[in-house]
Protein backbone atom coordinates (compact mmCIF):
# COMPACT_ATOMS: atom_id res chain seq x y z
CA UNK A 1 0.00 0.00 0.00
CA UNK A 2 1.86 3.29 -1.07
CA UNK A 3 1.64 6.22 1.12
CA UNK A 4 0.19 9.69 0.69
CA UNK A 5 2.41 12.40 -0.97
CA UNK A 6 2.25 14.42 2.14
CA UNK A 7 3.57 12.15 4.33
CA UNK A 8 6.43 10.88 1.76
CA UNK A 9 7.59 14.57 1.52
CA UNK A 10 7.50 14.98 4.65
CA UNK A 11 9.66 11.58 5.59
CA UNK A 12 11.88 12.89 2.78
CA UNK A 13 12.88 16.18 4.80
CA UNK A 14 12.83 14.48 7.84
CA UNK A 15 14.97 11.48 6.85
CA UNK A 16 17.42 14.20 5.48
CA UNK A 17 17.73 15.61 8.89
CA UNK A 18 18.00 12.43 10.68
CA UNK A 19 20.74 10.28 8.48
CA UNK A 20 23.13 14.19 8.40
CA UNK A 21 22.92 13.90 12.38
CA UNK A 22 24.13 10.17 11.28
CA UNK A 23 26.97 11.40 8.74
CA UNK A 24 27.97 13.87 11.96
CA UNK A 25 27.89 11.68 14.49
CA UNK A 26 30.45 8.98 12.37
CA UNK A 27 32.80 11.74 11.08
CA UNK A 28 33.42 12.13 14.73
CA UNK A 29 33.64 8.35 15.75
CA UNK A 30 37.47 8.25 15.85
CA UNK A 31 38.42 4.73 16.97
CA UNK A 32 36.20 4.62 20.06
CA UNK A 33 33.34 4.52 17.86
CA UNK A 34 30.24 6.87 17.98
CA UNK A 35 27.61 7.64 21.16
CA UNK A 36 25.80 4.30 21.42
CA UNK A 37 22.76 6.15 22.99
CA UNK A 38 23.13 9.06 20.36
CA UNK A 39 22.97 6.32 17.30
CA UNK A 40 19.78 4.09 19.20
CA UNK A 41 17.92 7.55 19.50
CA UNK A 42 18.57 9.08 15.86
CA UNK A 43 18.71 5.68 14.41
CA UNK A 44 15.00 4.77 16.08
CA UNK A 45 14.19 8.24 15.53
CA UNK A 46 14.28 7.27 11.83
CA UNK A 47 12.95 4.18 11.78
CA UNK A 48 9.83 5.73 12.89
CA UNK A 49 9.66 8.37 10.62
CA UNK A 50 10.02 5.78 7.48
CA UNK A 51 7.28 3.62 9.31
CA UNK A 52 5.06 6.56 8.95
CA UNK A 53 5.72 7.05 5.73
CA UNK A 54 4.69 3.40 4.97
CA UNK A 55 8.40 2.36 3.22
CA UNK A 56 8.93 -0.77 5.73
CA UNK A 57 12.13 -2.12 4.24
CA UNK A 58 13.49 1.53 4.70
CA UNK A 59 12.59 1.37 8.57
CA UNK A 60 13.94 -2.23 8.49
CA UNK A 61 17.41 -0.78 8.10
CA UNK A 62 17.29 2.14 10.10
CA UNK A 63 15.80 -1.04 12.84
CA UNK A 64 19.13 -3.11 12.15
CA UNK A 65 21.24 0.36 12.82
CA UNK A 66 19.25 0.56 15.84
CA UNK A 67 20.74 -3.27 17.12
CA UNK A 68 24.08 -1.64 16.47
CA UNK A 69 24.03 1.30 18.75
CA UNK A 70 22.38 -1.29 21.19
CA UNK A 71 24.56 -3.98 20.73
CA UNK A 72 28.07 -1.69 21.38
CA UNK A 73 26.34 -0.12 24.33
CA UNK A 74 25.74 -3.78 25.83
CA UNK A 75 29.30 -4.17 24.52
CA UNK A 76 27.93 -7.17 22.28
CA UNK A 77 29.96 -5.65 19.14
CA UNK A 78 33.02 -3.37 19.44
CA UNK A 79 33.49 -0.56 16.84
CA UNK A 80 36.23 -1.45 14.75
CA UNK A 81 37.32 -0.78 10.74
CA UNK A 82 35.04 -3.31 9.43
CA UNK A 83 31.81 -2.04 11.55
CA UNK A 84 32.61 1.52 10.63
CA UNK A 85 32.66 0.97 6.67
CA UNK A 86 29.75 -0.58 6.85
CA UNK A 87 27.84 1.48 8.89
CA UNK A 88 29.38 4.39 7.20
CA UNK A 89 28.30 2.86 3.57
CA UNK A 90 24.80 1.73 4.77
CA UNK A 91 24.25 5.26 5.89
CA UNK A 92 24.85 6.54 2.23
CA UNK A 93 22.81 3.85 0.69
CA UNK A 94 19.93 5.31 3.03
CA UNK A 95 20.48 8.68 1.67
CA UNK A 96 20.31 7.57 -1.82
CA UNK A 97 17.19 5.84 -0.86
CA UNK A 98 15.85 9.15 0.31
CA UNK A 99 16.15 10.86 -2.62
CA UNK A 100 14.25 8.14 -4.63
CA UNK A 101 11.08 7.91 -1.75
CA UNK A 102 8.66 9.46 -3.83
CA UNK A 103 9.51 7.02 -6.81
CA UNK A 104 9.44 4.25 -4.51
CA UNK A 105 9.75 0.93 -6.31
CA UNK A 106 10.49 -3.00 -5.98
CA UNK A 107 14.03 -2.14 -6.76
CA UNK A 108 14.35 0.44 -3.52
CA UNK A 109 12.54 -2.64 -1.34
CA UNK A 110 15.26 -4.97 -2.37
CA UNK A 111 18.29 -2.42 -1.83
CA UNK A 112 17.03 -1.75 1.41
CA UNK A 113 16.11 -5.29 2.33
CA UNK A 114 20.09 -6.05 1.04
CA UNK A 115 21.39 -3.68 3.71
CA UNK A 116 19.56 -4.54 6.44
CA UNK A 117 20.60 -8.08 6.07
CA UNK A 118 24.52 -7.18 5.75
CA UNK A 119 23.58 -5.40 8.87
CA UNK A 120 22.04 -8.17 10.49
CA UNK A 121 25.03 -10.76 9.96
CA UNK A 122 26.79 -8.76 11.71
CA UNK A 123 24.43 -8.15 14.74
CA UNK A 124 21.87 -11.35 15.10
CA UNK A 125 18.80 -9.65 16.20
CA UNK A 126 18.67 -12.17 19.16
CA UNK A 127 21.93 -10.98 20.59
CA UNK A 128 20.54 -7.96 21.86
CA UNK A 129 17.40 -8.94 23.21
CA UNK A 130 18.58 -10.18 26.73
CA UNK A 131 21.11 -7.27 27.04
CA UNK A 132 18.42 -4.28 26.25
CA UNK A 133 15.58 -3.90 28.68
CA UNK A 134 12.80 -5.86 27.78
CA UNK A 135 9.28 -3.81 26.87
CA UNK A 136 6.07 -5.81 26.66
CA UNK A 137 4.13 -5.90 23.69
CA UNK A 138 1.71 -3.16 24.41
CA UNK A 139 4.35 -0.50 25.66
CA UNK A 140 6.62 -1.33 22.49
CA UNK A 141 3.52 -1.00 20.37
CA UNK A 142 2.21 2.28 22.09
CA UNK A 143 6.06 3.42 21.49
CA UNK A 144 5.35 2.97 18.17
CA UNK A 145 2.52 4.38 17.47
CA UNK A 146 3.01 7.15 19.06
CA UNK A 147 6.06 7.77 17.37
CA UNK A 148 4.54 7.58 13.89
CA UNK A 149 1.80 10.17 15.09
CA UNK A 150 4.36 12.37 15.81
CA UNK A 151 5.86 12.30 12.21
CA UNK A 152 1.90 12.95 11.60
CA UNK A 153 1.45 16.21 13.42
CA UNK A 154 4.81 17.88 12.70
CA UNK A 155 3.63 17.10 9.16
CA UNK A 156 0.22 18.89 9.55
CA UNK A 157 1.99 21.80 11.57
CA UNK A 158 3.89 22.43 8.47
CA UNK A 159 0.66 21.86 6.09
CA UNK A 160 -2.09 23.34 7.97
CA UNK A 161 -4.83 23.10 4.77
CA UNK A 162 -4.38 19.95 4.14
CA UNK A 163 -7.81 18.24 5.18
CA UNK A 164 -6.96 15.01 3.47
CA UNK A 165 -3.84 14.68 5.48
CA UNK A 166 -5.86 15.70 8.55
CA UNK A 167 -7.99 13.18 7.96
CA UNK A 168 -5.49 10.48 7.92
CA UNK A 169 -3.31 11.94 10.94
CA UNK A 170 -6.39 11.99 13.00
CA UNK A 171 -7.49 8.71 12.26
CA UNK A 172 -4.39 7.33 13.78
CA UNK A 173 -4.98 9.47 16.58
CA UNK A 174 -8.64 7.83 17.33
CA UNK A 175 -7.11 4.74 16.91
CA UNK A 176 -4.61 4.94 19.24
CA UNK A 177 -6.90 6.61 21.74
CA UNK A 178 -9.19 3.57 21.54
CA UNK A 179 -6.74 1.30 22.70
CA UNK A 180 -6.91 -0.28 26.19
CA UNK A 181 -3.11 -0.34 27.10
CA UNK A 182 -3.11 3.70 26.80
CA UNK A 183 -4.23 3.91 30.53
CA UNK A 184 -0.63 2.53 31.26
CA UNK A 185 0.26 5.83 30.04
CA UNK A 186 -1.68 8.33 30.81
CA UNK A 187 0.02 11.35 29.33
CA UNK A 188 -0.38 9.98 25.31
CA UNK A 189 -4.09 10.08 26.55
CA UNK A 190 -3.98 13.74 27.49
CA UNK A 191 -1.55 14.86 24.12
CA UNK A 192 -3.66 12.82 21.64
CA UNK A 193 -7.15 14.07 23.15
CA UNK A 194 -5.51 17.75 22.76
CA UNK A 195 -4.22 17.31 19.26
CA UNK A 196 -7.52 15.80 17.87
CA UNK A 197 -9.25 19.26 19.40
CA UNK A 198 -6.75 21.23 17.39
CA UNK A 199 -7.33 19.59 14.55
CA UNK A 200 -10.43 18.88 14.29
CA UNK A 201 -11.77 22.64 12.72
CA UNK A 202 -9.69 21.59 9.66
CA UNK A 203 -11.03 17.87 9.47
CA UNK A 204 -14.77 19.62 9.51
CA UNK A 205 -13.51 22.20 6.72
CA UNK A 206 -13.81 25.38 8.61
CA UNK A 207 -10.92 26.38 7.27
CA UNK A 208 -7.10 25.95 7.78
CA UNK A 209 -5.04 25.73 11.28
CA UNK A 210 -4.81 28.94 13.13
CA UNK A 211 -2.09 29.67 14.97
CA UNK A 212 -2.67 28.36 18.27
CA UNK A 213 -3.46 25.13 16.43
CA UNK A 214 -0.22 24.57 14.76
CA UNK A 215 1.50 25.60 17.58
CA UNK A 216 0.02 22.65 19.73
CA UNK A 217 0.34 20.54 17.34
CA UNK A 218 4.44 21.11 17.09
CA UNK A 219 4.44 21.01 20.69
CA UNK A 220 2.86 17.60 21.12
CA UNK A 221 4.47 16.00 18.16
CA UNK A 222 7.80 16.80 20.42
CA UNK A 223 6.47 15.47 23.46
CA UNK A 224 5.05 12.51 22.24
CA UNK A 225 8.67 11.89 21.31
CA UNK A 226 10.22 12.48 24.35
CA UNK A 227 7.84 10.15 25.82
CA UNK A 228 8.37 7.42 23.49
CA UNK A 229 12.08 7.64 23.98
CA UNK A 230 10.80 7.41 27.59
CA UNK A 231 8.93 4.35 26.88
CA UNK A 232 11.40 2.16 24.70
CA UNK A 233 14.01 3.03 27.76
CA UNK A 234 11.85 1.94 30.58
CA UNK A 235 11.83 5.16 32.43
CA UNK A 236 9.11 7.68 32.89
CA UNK A 237 8.87 10.93 31.39
CA UNK A 238 9.95 14.17 33.12
CA UNK A 239 7.05 16.16 34.25
CA UNK A 240 8.79 19.34 34.65
CA UNK A 241 10.97 18.75 31.46
CA UNK A 242 10.63 21.80 28.83
CA UNK A 243 8.93 19.67 26.05
CA UNK A 244 5.59 18.99 28.50
CA UNK A 245 6.05 23.11 29.38
CA UNK A 246 5.30 24.01 25.84
CA UNK A 247 2.66 22.01 25.42
CA UNK A 248 1.47 23.47 28.51
CA UNK A 249 1.48 26.95 26.82
CA UNK A 250 0.25 25.94 23.54
CA UNK A 251 -2.86 23.98 25.12
CA UNK A 252 -3.60 26.99 27.34
CA UNK A 253 -3.35 29.79 24.52
CA UNK A 254 -5.86 27.41 22.66
CA UNK A 255 -8.11 27.24 25.40
CA UNK A 256 -7.91 30.44 26.01
CA UNK A 257 -8.98 31.12 22.12
CA UNK A 258 -11.89 29.37 22.55
CA UNK A 259 -13.23 30.62 25.37
CA UNK A 260 -12.97 33.40 23.99
CA UNK A 261 -15.12 32.51 21.20
CA UNK A 262 -17.48 30.74 23.41
CA UNK A 263 -18.26 33.76 25.57
CA UNK A 264 -22.24 33.98 26.45
CA UNK A 265 -23.00 37.65 25.74
CA UNK A 266 -25.56 39.22 27.45
CA UNK A 267 -28.68 39.92 24.95
CA UNK A 268 -28.68 43.77 27.14
CA UNK A 269 -25.25 44.36 25.53
CA UNK A 270 -26.64 43.76 21.85
CA UNK A 271 -28.45 47.43 22.28
CA UNK A 272 -27.89 50.79 22.66
CA UNK A 273 -27.64 52.39 26.23
CA UNK A 274 -29.85 55.31 25.44
CA UNK A 275 -33.38 53.47 26.66
CA UNK A 276 -34.57 53.84 22.98
CA UNK A 277 -37.09 51.13 21.19
CA UNK A 278 -36.16 47.68 20.72
CA UNK A 279 -36.58 45.46 18.20
CA UNK A 280 -36.67 42.81 20.89
CA UNK A 281 -38.97 42.77 24.28
CA UNK A 282 -38.99 40.86 27.59
CA UNK A 283 -41.86 38.19 27.19
CA UNK A 284 -44.44 39.35 29.98
CA UNK A 285 -44.50 35.74 31.55
CA UNK A 286 -40.99 34.03 30.92
CA UNK A 287 -41.40 30.70 31.85
CA UNK A 288 -38.21 31.01 33.66
CA UNK A 289 -36.40 33.81 35.87
CA UNK A 290 -32.70 35.06 35.01
CA UNK A 291 -32.36 34.09 39.06
CA UNK A 292 -33.66 30.47 38.38
CA UNK A 293 -31.51 30.11 34.89
CA UNK A 294 -28.64 31.81 36.74
CA UNK A 295 -28.87 28.76 39.86
CA UNK A 296 -29.22 26.38 37.25
CA UNK A 297 -26.16 26.77 35.41
CA UNK A 298 -24.19 27.30 38.80
CA UNK A 299 -25.67 24.01 39.87
CA UNK A 300 -24.73 22.11 37.10
CA UNK A 301 -21.36 23.41 36.69
CA UNK A 302 -20.71 22.84 39.81
CA UNK A 303 -21.52 19.16 39.72
CA UNK A 304 -18.60 18.98 37.06
CA UNK A 305 -15.94 20.45 39.43
CA UNK A 306 -16.78 18.51 41.83
CA UNK A 307 -16.17 15.54 39.72
CA UNK A 308 -12.69 16.75 38.67
CA UNK A 309 -11.92 17.61 42.30
CA UNK A 310 -12.58 13.46 42.96
CA UNK A 311 -10.48 12.54 40.10
CA UNK A 312 -7.76 14.92 41.55
CA UNK A 313 -7.78 12.53 44.67
CA UNK A 314 -7.44 10.03 43.37
CA UNK A 315 -4.41 11.08 40.99
CA UNK A 316 -2.18 8.46 40.67
CA UNK A 317 0.78 10.81 39.97
CA UNK A 318 2.06 14.64 39.80
CA UNK A 319 1.57 14.40 35.64
CA UNK A 320 -2.07 13.33 36.26
CA UNK A 321 -2.70 16.20 39.09
CA UNK A 322 -1.29 18.65 36.93
CA UNK A 323 -3.35 18.36 34.20
CA UNK A 324 -6.36 17.80 36.48
CA UNK A 325 -5.23 21.15 37.92
CA UNK A 326 -5.67 22.65 34.51
CA UNK A 327 -8.93 20.85 34.06
CA UNK A 328 -10.60 22.50 37.58
CA UNK A 329 -8.52 25.79 36.20
CA UNK A 330 -10.50 25.47 33.21
CA UNK A 331 -13.78 24.80 35.05
CA UNK A 332 -13.65 27.95 37.60
CA UNK A 333 -13.00 29.79 34.73
CA UNK A 334 -16.35 29.07 33.05
CA UNK A 335 -18.02 29.22 36.15
CA UNK A 336 -17.07 32.93 36.45
CA UNK A 337 -17.84 33.61 33.01
CA UNK A 338 -21.13 31.90 33.23
CA UNK A 339 -21.41 34.13 36.44
CA UNK A 340 -20.37 37.28 34.59
CA UNK A 341 -23.12 36.92 32.02
CA UNK A 342 -25.83 36.89 34.34
CA UNK A 343 -24.64 40.26 35.67
CA UNK A 344 -23.36 38.30 38.74
CA UNK A 345 -19.82 40.10 38.67
CA UNK A 346 -19.20 39.52 42.82
CA UNK A 347 -19.74 35.96 42.06
CA UNK A 348 -17.81 36.04 39.28
CA UNK A 349 -14.72 37.95 40.62
CA UNK A 350 -14.83 35.33 43.65
CA UNK A 351 -14.48 32.77 41.11
CA UNK A 352 -11.75 34.19 39.25
CA UNK A 353 -10.13 34.91 42.46
CA UNK A 354 -10.04 31.13 43.13
CA UNK A 355 -8.95 29.79 39.85
CA UNK A 356 -5.75 32.54 40.35
CA UNK A 357 -5.10 30.84 43.90
CA UNK A 358 -4.76 27.47 42.23
CA UNK A 359 -0.82 26.86 41.66
CA UNK A 360 -1.18 23.36 43.95
CA UNK A 361 -2.81 20.37 44.26
CA UNK A 362 -2.50 19.49 48.31
CA UNK A 363 -5.10 18.14 50.89
CA UNK A 364 -6.19 21.37 51.73
CA UNK A 365 -6.58 22.80 48.20
CA UNK A 366 -8.95 20.07 47.36
CA UNK A 367 -10.56 20.74 50.10
CA UNK A 368 -11.25 23.99 49.34
CA UNK A 369 -12.54 23.66 46.07
CA UNK A 370 -14.64 20.60 47.29
CA UNK A 371 -16.05 23.42 49.53
CA UNK A 372 -16.59 25.74 46.79
CA UNK A 373 -18.83 23.21 44.30
CA UNK A 374 -20.95 22.59 47.66
CA UNK A 375 -22.12 26.40 48.14
CA UNK A 376 -22.26 26.63 43.87
CA UNK A 377 -24.74 23.60 44.35
CA UNK A 378 -26.88 24.97 46.95
CA UNK A 379 -30.08 25.04 45.21
CA UNK A 380 -32.14 28.54 45.19
CA UNK A 381 -29.45 31.21 46.51
CA UNK A 382 -29.34 34.45 44.38
CA UNK A 383 -25.98 36.31 43.16
CA UNK A 384 -26.02 37.90 46.57
CA UNK A 385 -26.20 35.53 48.75
CA UNK A 386 -23.78 32.70 46.42
CA UNK A 387 -21.27 35.61 46.89
CA UNK A 388 -21.24 36.13 50.34
CA UNK A 389 -21.16 32.60 51.11
CA UNK A 390 -18.45 31.60 48.44
CA UNK A 391 -16.22 34.47 50.21
CA UNK A 392 -16.36 32.60 53.44
CA UNK A 393 -16.51 29.17 52.49
CA UNK A 394 -13.74 27.44 54.18
CA UNK A 395 -12.29 23.83 53.93
CA UNK A 396 -14.05 21.23 56.01
CA UNK A 397 -11.29 18.35 57.26
CA UNK A 398 -11.66 15.55 55.44
CA UNK A 399 -12.54 12.93 57.56
CA UNK A 400 -10.71 9.23 57.73
CA UNK A 401 -12.43 6.56 56.13
CA UNK A 402 -13.31 4.79 59.15
CA UNK A 403 -15.00 7.63 60.76
CA UNK A 404 -18.94 8.10 59.95
CA UNK A 405 -19.86 11.05 57.32
CA UNK A 406 -21.54 13.68 59.04
CA UNK A 407 -23.13 16.62 57.54
CA UNK A 408 -23.15 18.88 61.15
CA UNK A 409 -20.91 21.86 60.97
CA UNK A 410 -18.10 21.72 63.56
CA UNK A 411 -19.29 24.97 64.68
CA UNK A 412 -22.80 23.94 66.14
CA UNK A 413 -22.90 22.42 69.63
CA UNK A 414 -22.47 18.72 69.75
CA UNK A 415 -25.73 16.48 70.87
CA UNK A 416 -26.80 15.83 74.44
CA UNK A 417 -25.19 13.40 76.26
CA UNK A 418 -26.77 10.37 77.15
CA UNK A 419 -26.10 7.02 78.69
CA UNK A 420 -23.75 4.73 76.38
CA UNK A 421 -26.54 1.77 76.59
CA UNK A 422 -29.26 3.93 75.77
CA UNK A 423 -31.14 3.97 72.05
CA UNK A 424 -30.36 7.48 70.59
CA UNK A 425 -33.97 9.53 71.07
CA UNK A 426 -34.85 12.22 68.86
CA UNK A 427 -36.25 15.63 69.98
CA UNK A 428 -40.19 15.62 70.25
CA UNK A 429 -42.63 18.26 70.13
CA UNK A 430 -46.07 17.90 72.52
CA UNK A 431 -48.77 15.67 71.40
CA UNK A 432 -46.43 14.82 67.92
CA UNK A 433 -45.56 11.18 67.40
CA UNK A 434 -41.55 10.11 67.22
CA UNK A 435 -40.43 10.51 63.69
CA UNK A 436 -39.73 7.57 61.66
CA UNK A 437 -36.15 6.02 61.34
CA UNK A 438 -34.65 8.63 58.64
CA UNK A 439 -33.56 7.42 54.98
CA UNK A 440 -30.86 9.92 54.59
CA UNK A 441 -28.06 11.75 56.93
CA UNK A 442 -29.47 14.15 59.17
CA UNK A 443 -28.16 16.61 61.25
CA UNK A 444 -28.29 17.18 64.95
CA UNK A 445 -30.65 18.98 66.82
CA UNK A 446 -29.12 21.84 68.85
CA UNK A 447 -30.42 20.73 72.55
CA UNK A 448 -32.29 22.69 74.68
CA UNK A 449 -32.31 25.99 75.83
CA UNK A 450 -29.01 26.06 73.24
CA UNK A 451 -28.89 29.33 70.85
CA UNK A 452 -28.09 28.70 67.54
CA UNK A 453 -27.93 31.35 64.66
CA UNK A 454 -29.77 31.75 62.19
CA UNK A 455 -26.64 31.08 59.39
CA UNK A 456 -25.33 27.90 61.56
CA UNK A 457 -28.90 26.45 61.44
CA UNK A 458 -28.72 27.51 57.46
CA UNK A 459 -25.76 26.02 56.78
CA UNK A 460 -26.67 22.50 58.68
CA UNK A 461 -29.51 22.22 56.79
CA UNK A 462 -27.81 23.02 53.55
CA UNK A 463 -25.74 20.53 54.70
CA UNK A 464 -27.95 18.03 54.94
CA UNK A 465 -29.52 18.45 51.78
CA UNK A 466 -26.41 18.46 50.18
CA UNK A 467 -25.56 15.12 51.98
CA UNK A 468 -28.16 13.40 49.79
CA UNK A 469 -26.77 13.13 46.96
CA UNK A 470 -24.28 10.58 48.35
CA UNK A 471 -27.19 8.22 48.66
CA UNK A 472 -26.72 7.46 45.18
CA UNK A 473 -23.61 6.30 44.86
CA UNK A 474 -23.59 4.99 48.50
CA UNK A 475 -27.19 3.58 49.06
CA UNK A 476 -28.26 3.11 53.05
CA UNK A 477 -30.35 -0.47 51.65
CA UNK A 478 -29.70 -2.42 48.75
CA UNK A 479 -31.82 -1.38 45.59
CA UNK A 480 -35.57 -3.52 45.46
CA UNK A 481 -35.68 -5.08 42.01
CA UNK A 482 -38.60 -3.73 39.49
CA UNK A 483 -40.27 -6.05 37.91
CA UNK A 484 -40.75 -5.65 33.73
CA UNK A 485 -43.86 -4.97 33.29
CA UNK A 486 -45.52 -6.36 30.12
CA UNK A 487 -45.96 -4.10 26.54
CA UNK A 488 -49.31 -2.64 26.05
CA UNK A 489 -50.45 -3.77 22.47
CA UNK A 490 -51.30 -0.76 20.23
CA UNK A 491 -54.43 -2.12 19.52
CA UNK A 492 -55.48 -1.59 23.07
CA UNK A 493 -54.56 2.55 22.45
CA UNK A 494 -57.13 2.95 19.36
CA UNK A 495 -60.59 3.70 19.80
CA UNK A 496 -63.21 0.92 18.69
CA UNK A 497 -66.78 0.47 18.79
CA UNK A 498 -68.87 2.97 20.67
CA UNK A 499 -65.62 4.55 22.12
CA UNK A 500 -65.04 5.44 17.92
CA UNK A 501 -68.37 6.64 17.20
CA UNK A 502 -68.10 8.53 21.23
CA UNK A 503 -65.33 10.54 19.41
CA UNK A 504 -66.69 10.70 16.25
CA UNK A 505 -69.89 12.30 17.93
CA UNK A 506 -67.49 15.36 20.61
CA UNK A 507 -65.55 16.22 16.78
CA UNK A 508 -68.46 16.69 15.00
CA UNK A 509 -69.33 19.20 18.33
CA UNK A 510 -66.50 20.62 18.39
CA UNK A 511 -66.34 21.61 14.39
CA UNK A 512 -69.61 22.91 14.78
CA UNK A 513 -68.43 25.45 17.65
CA UNK A 514 -65.83 26.62 15.48
CA UNK A 515 -67.17 27.07 12.29
CA UNK A 516 -66.11 27.43 9.19
CA UNK A 517 -64.54 25.07 6.45
CA UNK A 518 -63.97 21.37 7.47
CA UNK A 519 -60.20 20.82 7.48
CA UNK A 520 -58.96 18.21 5.31
CA UNK A 521 -57.37 16.34 8.57
CA UNK A 522 -60.81 16.52 10.56
CA UNK A 523 -62.74 14.87 7.73
CA UNK A 524 -60.37 12.19 7.32
CA UNK A 525 -60.06 11.31 11.16
CA UNK A 526 -64.05 10.95 11.04
CA UNK A 527 -63.61 8.04 8.65
CA UNK A 528 -61.13 6.52 9.87
CA UNK A 529 -63.32 6.47 12.83
CA UNK A 530 -66.45 4.92 11.18
CA UNK A 531 -64.43 1.99 10.17
CA UNK A 532 -63.52 1.56 14.03
CA UNK A 533 -66.74 2.11 14.73
CA UNK A 534 -67.59 -1.35 13.39
CA UNK A 535 -65.09 -3.35 15.55
CA UNK A 536 -66.04 -4.65 18.49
Amino acid sequence: MSSPAGFLDFFVLEASEYLEQLDSMLSRAGTTGPDSESLQRVARALRGSATMAKLSSFADVAGALERVGRALRDGVLHWGPALSSTVVATVDELKALVRTARQWSTAEDKRASAKAAELSQLVPEHLTRGGSPSLSSGVAFLAGEAANIAAGLELLATRPADQEGCGNVLRRVRALRGVAGIREVPELAEITEAAEQAAKPLELGEGPLSSEGIELLRAAAALLRRITTALREGSKPDAGGRERQDFERALEAIHETARARERIVPIDELFFSDGGPRVVSAAPNPPTSPRERFRLEMVSQAEHLRGLVSDARQAPDDVARERLRREIRRALRALSAAAASFGESDVAAQLLARESQLTSMDLRALDALEAVSHVLAIPGKGGDELAGRLATARPQRTPAASETTSAVPSALPPPPSRPVDAAPVPPRMPNVPPPAAPTAPMAHAAPSGTSVSGDLLAHALDGSIASLGRLESKPMSEPAPVKDQPLVPIDALVYRGRAAIQRAIDLREELRRTGGPLPPSALDEIFDLLDLALIS
